[in-house]
């Protein structure tokens, strides 16, 4: 949803308000992540285009963090993420 059907980034103010309606805010701190932390730093790219300023990639991702047998993990259907 951050790009444009070229391939190209969404202009700031319509990432914005894409993430308004997700509940995120430009004074939220996010931390972005997808399976091994490639596709997640174009999202964390977009995120700092539309004005978000405390944005970070956990570049581990999901590999790392799905293996860890102690830590909590909810299963969801992903209409949450941009």
């Amino acid at each position: 949803e951050l790009l444009q059907p070229d391939g190209t980034y969404k202009e700031p103010e319509t990432i914005r308000e894409l993430l308004k309606e997700k509940g995120f805010s430009p004074d939220d701190a996010v931390v972005v992540h997808c399976q091994a932390g490639g596709r997640a730093s174009a999202a964390v790219f977009a995120l700092e285009l539309a004005g978000f300023s405390n944005v970070a990639n956990y570049y581990p991702g999901w590999s790392e963090y799905g293996a860890a047998e102690d830590l909590p993990a909810e299963k969801g259907d992903g209409t949450d993420a941009p």
